[in-house]
C-alpha cells in the first residue's frame, strides 16, 4: 500500500506543479476559464443592451437623447459608433449634421467613413412635407373636392 499511495501523491504533486521554465507548454492552448466565459456573456448583454438604448434614444425628439447618440460616434467600440450612426439616421435629424462631419476625419476605416458620409447625405435630403411643399403642394389642399354623385343629386332627379 505505501508504494501505491507514494505514487498518488507523486502523479498528484505533478497534476499540480507549475512546468520547469524552458518547458515548451502553449499557455495560449489553455481552456478558457469559467469567469473568463461569463465576462464574455456579461460584455456582450451589456453591449447589446446599450446598442437597444441607442435605438430607443433615437425615436426621441429630445435634444439632449442626440446629444447621447452623438457621443456615441467617438466610442472605441466599433459596434456601438455603428448603432449610434445607425440611431442618428433614424433620429433624421439635422442638427446632428456638425457632429458627423466633425467625426469623419478621426475614423480610420474607409468603410466606417463612407457610411458616415452617406448619413450626412441622407440627412440633408429633404422630407416629405418639404418636398411637397417645394413642388407647390398637393393640388387638392385647401380646395374643396365635389362629389360625383350625392344624396341631394340622387333625390332631386
Amino acid at each position: 500500500m505505501t508504494v501505491a499511495s507514494s505514487t498518488s501523491r507523486e502523479e498528484k504533486r505533478a497534476r499540480t506543479q507549475k512546468p520547469a521554465s524552458g518547458s515548451t507548454v502553449d499557455e495560449s492552448a489553455q481552456i478558457p476559464s469559467v469567469r473568463d466565459e461569463n465576462t464574455a456573456l456579461q460584455d456582450q448583454a451589456s453591449l447589446d443592451k446599450r446598442i437597444d438604448e441607442l435605438m430607443d434614444l433615437a425615436t426621441s425628439d429630445d435634444p439632449a437623447s442626440l446629444d447621447v447618440i452623438v457621443s456615441e460616434l467617438s466610442n472605441r467600440n466599433p459596434e456601438i459608433r455603428k448603432a449610434a450612426l445607425e440611431a442618428v439616421v433614424q433620429s433624421g435629424s439635422r442638427e446632428a449634421i456638425p457632429k458627423l462631419v466633425e467625426v469623419v476625419p478621426q475614423v480610420d476605416d474607409p468603410k466606417e467613413k463612407a457610411a458616415i458620409v452617406e448619413a450626412i447625405e441622407f440627412l440633408k435630403l429633404p422630407s416629405a412635407t418639404e418636398a411637397i411643399a417645394a413642388a407647390g403642394g398637393p393640388k387638392t389642399i385647401g380646395k374643396r373636392i365635389r362629389p360625383v354623385v350625392s344624396a341631394r343629386t340622387t333625390l332631386s332627379k
